[in-house]
């Protein structure tokens, strides 16, 4: 089972860095196999970004163009 204690500070910071950047779950994950070596799940992702405090930023859903009536 995978637990932030086994990051280091670096690696800590670069994550708080990628979700800063805007990076969503599947893109930490991905990034902490391939930067990191760590082959985590998506829910110890989760719960990694939940226990080190870090907020995700939303992704914008585009709403459609109001509509102009033309009277």
């Amino acid at each position: 089972m995978f637990s932030t204690k086994q990051l280091s500070e670096e690696q800590i910071a670069a994550i708080r860095s990628w979700a800063a950047g805007g990076a969503q779950l599947p893109e930490i994950q991905l990034r902490m196999k391939e930067d990191f070596g760590l082959s985590v799940t998506y829910m110890d992702t989760r719960f990694a970004v939940l226990d080190l405090g870090i907020e995700l930023a939303e992704e914008k859903k585009e709403e459609p163009a109001p509509e102009v009536s033309e009277t």
